[in-house]
């Protein structure tokens, strides 16, 4: 059985944003590199990205949730092959989920495989999208993929503002990342979903 990809994350060019060369987040009295940490390979360097969602609120739940499913062996972990503009993907296959995420910051890492586990974490939507669109694109498939990427981007810019309630720096970070493609910062709205996702699943 062939994976079935439903997830394209931040699709437009890539370029490094060094604008907040010493940004760090405090929280629970521990310190995390959001700029500084480079990730050549994430999946090697999972509990760095696991240490950070651990931190807030929005993601606490969630990494738990995703842990237990590693354990188990339900879900794993993987660096993401060189893909044009594509960031991150979520897929699945024979019932495991696979979350591959391409070199990064730790900041930017993050934040991309939040939004995966979201999709993994999401029976309602990302679940029968893939299947569904497994079997080939129907405009009931499209309606649950356009859910599924809501549900996942309102997690992740609440995740996003619980790192710049964190630490001053995080806004001009994000932004800026946002500002070179690498990120999606701001809340998408539906219509900007539908031209992303539609128009590059065809």
């Amino acid at each position: 059985m062939k994976w079935t990809v439903l997830i394209l994350v931040a699709l437009f060019g890539s370029d490094a944003a060094w604008a907040e060369r010493a940004c760090r987040v405090q929280a629970k009295n521990e310190r995390v590199l959001l700029i500084n940490r480079w990730l050549p390979q994430p999946s090697e360097e999972q509990s760095k990205i696991t240490a950070f969602l651990e931190l807030f609120p929005t993601s606490r739940d969630v990494i738990r949730t995703v842990q237990q499913l590693s354990a188990l062996g339900q879900l794993s972990f993987k660096d993401l092959p060189p893909l044009g503009n594509l960031r991150a993907r979520f897929t699945r296959k024979e019932g495991v989920s696979l979350i591959e995420v391409g070199p990064n910051e730790l900041g930017v890492a993050a934040v991309l495989a939040f939004h995966e586990m979201v999709h993994a974490l999401d029976d309602a939507f990302a679940g029968p999208a893939l299947r569904l669109r497994a079997e080939g694109r129907t405009a009931q498939s499209d309606e649950l993929m356009l859910k599924a990427e809501r549900l996942a981007y309102s997690a992740q810019r609440k995740l996003i503002e619980d790192i710049m309630s964190a630490a001053a720096c995080a806004e001009n970070y994000f932004l800026e990342h946002e500002r070179k493609g690498n990120l999606v910062v701001h809340e998408l709205s539906d219509s900007e979903i539908a031209a992303t996702y539609l128009k590059q699943n065809p």
